[in-house]
């Protein structure tokens, strides 16, 4: 039998040996099995654009990589001396661009500080905080304040020499042509790059905002019922090449005159005077003063619906406009939509359709008014709770953030990267 002494012993070299096992790393086949669950959204989402794709790894040096293809293009980023964000629609930034690079950074910068790993923040990816957008609209920083529409001479060719094969990257491009600009950088080099798209062409959409729209107040428009107009859109009409807003318009006119709705579809302001909020009283007295047509907040005010049709690329500014304003949209496409959160904008926001569809959504919503009338007021009290959770800038940070780590459970959704940078408008 042992004695007390020994049994103590022996206790004590299995507590320490339980201890150490405890702290001990997990085995190259543990971590092994972790990496790959990690990898496996991203892999997911690139290899439906990319099927051929290999197998991707986290790297080991996740930190080291991040400062070092940020240090390859370092003569681009924000904080390059000379930037400053380009200027569009009458807006001058910042863009969500802008605010996707600030905000991540400083949330890399508090990870760091915590010794926090990179996944911490990015999930399974390396972020590229790199301003594409602004950088190709003004070609580089020695011709800030040009629009040139071309990537800056080395910023190509950098992005490519730091990329590794084997890791997936994010980033976020509001380009109408994607990260791929005027076929500078063709997406098929860079399978491993994800890109959030705002512009149209990219694996997830995300929505294009500008400077924030206030949710219409209670007496601008009334209930729907009192609303005397079913669709409206004030606005550009020969922004795409192939006239879908100029054929949008007579789409709707044909409609109206053989269902008999009453609808607004006119050419607005310049883009300069139409992103100028004024005074509602002083809209009204601009609307009687030069027409209707141009006080584009007041028909909206007026309105049941109103259709936001793509323009150069997939996507508008005024489909965020229309949900921060407690809106329905309607999304008028050419060759595929481009819905940020595809799934809930279907279910609870609003609807999309191209051209040939149009008239029959036109006709479902006037002609059983009062069961129309009782869904589009579901979805105006959707939008009220989803307006600053998914189309603000902070709430598209939120939401990006939770795809990247929790995908699962993310409102963003990966698609299949478009046959081309911007299909037929």
């Amino acid at each position: 039998m042992c004695n007390d002494a020994s049994r103590a012993q022996r206790m004590s070299v299995g507590r320490r040996h339980f201890l150490r096992n405890m702290h001990r790393r997990p085995s190259r086949n543990a971590r092994s099995g972790r990496a790959s669950a990690l990898m496996r959204p991203a892999l997911a989402c690139l290899r439906r654009s990319s099927p051929g794709l290999r197998n991707l790894s986290y790297p080991s040096d996740a930190w080291r990589h991040f400062d070092e293809v940020h240090a390859a293009l370092a003569p681009w980023l924000q904080s390059a001396p000379g930037f400053r964000p380009h200027g569009a629609a009458g807006y001058g930034g910042p863009w969500l661009e802008n605010v996707w690079i600030s905000h991540f950074q400083a949330e890399a910068h508090a990870a760091r500080a915590a010794r926090k790993e990179l996944s911490a923040v990015f999930g399974p990816y390396i972020p590229i905080l790199v301003p594409f957008t602004d950088q190709w609209v003004h070609g580089g920083p020695r011709q800030v304040g040009q629009k040139r529409y071309r990537y800056p001479a080395g910023l190509v060719e950098s992005l490519l020499r730091v990329l590794r094969p084997n890791v997936a990257y994010i980033t976020v491009s509001q380009n109408d042509e994607g990260l791929a600009g005027r076929a500078e950088l063709s997406m098929l080099r860079i399978p491993n790059v994800l890109v959030l798209s705002a512009g149209g062409y990219g694996h997830v959409p995300l929505p294009l905002l500008k400077q924030p729209e206030p949710l219409l107040a209670s007496d601008d428009g009334g209930p729907l019922a009192g609303r005397p107009t079913l669709v409206s859109y004030v606005g550009s009409l020969d922004t795409t090449a192939t006239g879908l807003r100029a054929r949008m318009r007579n789409v709707v006119a044909a409609s109206a005159a053989e269902v008999g709705f009453a609808y607004a579809v006119t050419q607005g302001l310049s883009a300069r005077w139409s992103a100028v909020r004024l005074p509602r009283a002083i809209e009204r007295l601009v609307a009687r003063l030069v027409g209707a047509g141009d006080s584009w907040r007041g028909v909206m005010a007026a309105s049941k619906t109103s259709l936001c049709p793509r323009g150069f690329g997939r996507s508008s500014y005024h489909l965020a406009e229309t949900v921060q304003m407690g809106r329905v949209p309607i999304h008028v496409y050419s060759d595929t939509p481009w819905l940020p959160y595809e799934a809930l904008y279907r279910d609870s926001i609003g609807f999309a359709t191209d051209l040939a569809r149009l008239p029959a959504l036109l006709r479902a919503l006037h002609v059983d008014r009062n069961a129309s009338d009782a869904e589009l007021a579901r979805r105006e009290r959707a939008i009220g709770r989803l307006r600053s959770s998914h189309f603000s800038f902070e709430g598209v940070m939120a939401q990006v953030s939770a795809f990247m780590l929790t995908p699962h459970r993310a409102d963003l959704q990966c698609r299949r990267l478009p046959p081309s940078t911007r299909g037929e408008g």
